[in-house]
C-alpha cells in the first residue's frame, strides 16, 4: 500500500519547505479560510487535480 503525506496550511508553505515536500513526494494545500479555496503549494500539489467549483451542499433528510 503505497502512501502519501498532505499537508493543510493557513498560512502557506516557504520555497524550501516546498521543495522538502516535493523530496518527500508530499502535497502542500494553503486553505483560505475566508473562501474555503484550496491553493496548491508545491509542484506536486499544483499537478493534482483539484475541483473546479466548491462541492455539493446537502440538507439534512427530513425525518
Amino acid at each position: 500500500m503505497s502512501t502519501r503525506l498532505i499537508v493543510i496550511t493557513g498560512t502557506g508553505v516557504t520555497k524550501p519547505a516546498g521543495h522538502s515536500a516535493d523530496r518527500a513526494k508530499a502535497f502542500a494545500f494553503y486553505l483560505d479560510r475566508a473562501t474555503g479555496a484550496l491553493f496548491g503549494e508545491n509542484a506536486r500539489a499544483h499537478e493534482a487535480v483539484l475541483p473546479a467549483k466548491g462541492p455539493a451542499r446537502r440538507e439534512p433528510e427530513p425525518w
